[in-house]
């Protein structure tokens, strides 16, 4: 059975990793009547919560990519995690948002109030087929 291994995200990595999101959120509930969470602020609590999110999305997504081998819904990230540094600096040299606007502006004009989101989307589908044609091409940027 595919997903009979469950016992490895029982007793393997993910469990550390369940185990200290599960903590620190624990924690953060313990805080809580006496500090505030506040983002901008940087408290504990926040340091907590966020922490505790990012060790349980850790543990979920070990167990259905590592555990359950259910990867390729993932390929759509693979491409931006591949060349995740180049995308960081490439929307500070290349400007992704008038390639979309010069592109898509005569059809977002018939979407209205979603003029906007129409022309976002179309910059990050601009944005994924730059790095879709770096990885078909195995251009990598390596630090």
């Amino acid at each position: 059975m595919r997903f009979g291994n469950l016992h490895r995200l029982l007793t393997g990595f993910g469990n550390k990793d369940l185990r200290r999101g599960h903590h620190l959120l624990y924690e953060l509930g313990y805080h809580h009547p006496v500090y505030p969470v506040i983002k901008a602020a940087w408290t504990t609590t926040f340091n907590f919560l966020a922490g505790g999110i990012c060790l349980l999305l850790l543990a979920l997504f070990y167990l259905i990519l590592d555990v359950w081998k259910l990867r390729r819904w993932s390929y759509f990230f693979r491409v931006i995690g591949m060349n995740s540094i180049t995308i960081y600096m490439g929307v500070r040299i290349i400007d992704f948002k008038h390639t979309s606007d010069f592109v898509l502006n005569g059809i977002a004009s018939y979407a209205g109030n979603f003029e906007p989101v129409v022309l976002f989307l179309g910059m990050i589908l601009v944005e994924w087929l730059f790095l879709y044609y770096l990885y078909k091409n195995k251009i990598f940027l390596r630090v």
